[in-house]
C-alpha cells in the first residue's frame, strides 16, 4: 500500500509552516490516494516506519497490528529510542500520538486527513513540543 501511494505521488509540494513561538512545526500535502488508504497507511504499524520521521525500526508494545487510542511503541532513529503513545483517533480524520525521548522536550505529533475528492486527500501533520 505504501508504494501504491507513493507510485501516485504528490499531487502539490509539500508546504512547511514553523512558529518558534509557539513550538510549533505544521507541514501539508495533497496526496492521489483516497483518505481511507492514507489511513490505513497511517495507522498500520508496520507501515510506520516505511514513511515516518526516517524511523530505523518500530517495536509494538500492543497486540493490534493497527494503532488505537492508548497504542504504545517504540521508534528508534539512529539508535535514539523514542516512546509513543496514542491519545487521539478520529477514524479517517485524526491520528495523534506523544513522543517522549530522553532529554529532550516532549513532542505531540497530530496528522488530519482532508478529503478532497474520490482520490485525492490533503494530509496536515503537526508537531508540538511541550512547556
Amino acid at each position: 500500500m505504501t508504494e501504491d501511494i507513493r507510485r501516485k505521488g504528490v499531487v502539490d509540494s509539500v508546504k512547511f509552516e514553523v512558529n518558534t513561538a509557539a513550538k510549533v512545526i505544521t507541514g501539508e500535502v495533497e496526496i492521489e490516494a483516497p483518505s481511507e488508504k492514507v489511513w490505513t497507511l497511517l495507522t498500520s504499524h508496520d507501515e510506520i516506519i516505511t514513511w515516518y520521521d526516517e524511523c530505523d525500526n518500530i517495536t509494538r508494545h500492543s497486540p493490534q497490528a493497527t494503532l488505537q487510542v492508548g497504542s504504545t511503541f517504540q521508534l528508534t532513529r539512529g539508535g535514539v529510542s523514542t516512546w509513543c503513545r496514542v491519545t487521539l483517533m478520529e477514524s479517517c480524520r485524526q491520528l495523534g500520538w506523544i513522543e517522549e525521548t530522553a532529554g529532550t522536550p516532549t513532542v505531540f505529533v497530530a496528522f488530519r486527513l482532508e478529503p478532497l475528492g474520490h482520490e485525492r486527500t490533503r494530509l496536515v501533520h503537526t508537531k508540538t513540543l511541550a512547556e
